[in-house]
């Protein structure tokens, strides 16, 4: 027999039609990370790429904007920054 305990019927859990609390978080910390950490390479490339090639001062300021849907919800959230240089 596995060692993971199994429920019988009567212990299952029941579900009262929402999701699981600490699931959803996992999930959506494991997304932001993804986002996060793509987000910065693709961020940082270009900006060292613009400043290489004189398009931008390295003590200048990039304007920032990210835009996430949630499509199937019909929810779009559009976050804004400018990113100081120096």
């Amino acid at each position: 027999m596995s060692q993971i305990a199994q429920l019988t019927n009567d212990e299952a859990p029941m579900s009262d039609g929402k999701p699981d609390d600490d699931k959803l978080n996992l999930e959506i910390r494991r997304f932001l990370k993804r986002v996060g950490i793509s987000s910065q390479r693709e961020i940082e490339r270009a900006i060292y790429g613009a400043v290489d090639s004189g398009q931008l001062d390295a003590d200048g300021t990039v304007h920032a904007r990210v835009t996430m849907e949630l499509p199937d919800l019909g929810k779009t959230l559009v976050i804004e920054a400018d990113l100081q240089l120096n």
